[in-house]
């Protein structure tokens, strides 16, 4: 599922729509692999990270494209556990490098989105894969 802010915008749609073909393929990839997979935090998977300590309630996908010498971290975020079982909650991408995450602010945002979604504030629609 996608959240979609009470304006009407979609900020997974929005970030997905920014990246390069590669990064979008790979995401569309790895959210195949988890739709076919029925728990997906009942053992560590490379895919899956349920967050913790100050981002309780969020998880990210998890997923690298390596390009030569240089690899790229991405992490969409969304909510976790699922308000309906097997589904999760698209709020935000992100790319991570070291410390730093583009957009700045990313893991705040999302933890805002969920709060939002939480207080009624926009709505949901479902991912399409492929």
């Amino acid at each position: 599922m996608e959240y979609w802010t009470a304006e009407g915008i979609c900020p997974m749609q929005q970030w997905y729509e920014a990246q390069e073909v590669p990064v979008r393929a790979k995401f569309d990839a790895v959210l195949l692999t988890l739709a076919g997979t029925p728990v997906w935090d009942d053992e560590p998977r490379d895919e899956f990270k349920v967050l913790t300590r100050i981002h309780v309630g969020l998880a990210e996908i998890r997923f690298k494209l390596v390009d030569g010498r240089t690899t790229r971290r991405f992490r969409p975020l969304g909510i976790w556990p699922p308000v309906v079982p097997n589904e999760f909650i698209l709020l935000l991408g992100c790319e991570k490098s070291g410390r730093m995450v583009i957009p700045n602010g990313a893991y705040e945002h999302a933890l805002d989105y969920k709060s939002d979604f939480e207080n009624c504030k926009g709505f949901l629609t479902r991912r399409r894969l492929l």
